[in-house]
């Protein structure tokens, strides 16, 4: 028996049929399927986005484990912004340009 599971970005993955896996299938303080839906939720309970992203991502981890997480995606954000502003010194991968960071 096997099973394909499928990455749909973010760090997530989907079983063949769509389905998230059942390790992932749990309830959350502030379930939403859409952008709107996430909207929506925020003016219904005037809570910022964060806090509701926040609360739902604690089921998952702890609060130093998400801190952690983001902390490995701005580094990646930064280093790719780092490339794509300053480009290759001499077209190739091996020495890019030294560019200064905001």
């Amino acid at each position: 028996m096997s099973k394909q599971y499928n990455s749909v970005g973010g760090g997530f993955v989907m079983e063949e049929n769509g389905e998230p896996p059942a390790s992932a299938r749990v309830t959350v303080p502030f379930p939403f399927a859409s952008a709107p839906d996430l909207l929506q939720i925020c003016r219904e309970r005037q809570i910022p986005m964060s806090e509701i992203v926040l609360q739902n991502e604690l089921v998952h981890r702890s609060l130093p484990e998400i801190h952690e997480k983001l902390d490995a995606i701005w580094r990646a954000c930064r280093t790719a912004f780092v490339v794509a502003a300053s480009g290759l010194k001499d077209g190739s991968c091996r020495e890019l340009r030294k560019a200064a960071i905001p």
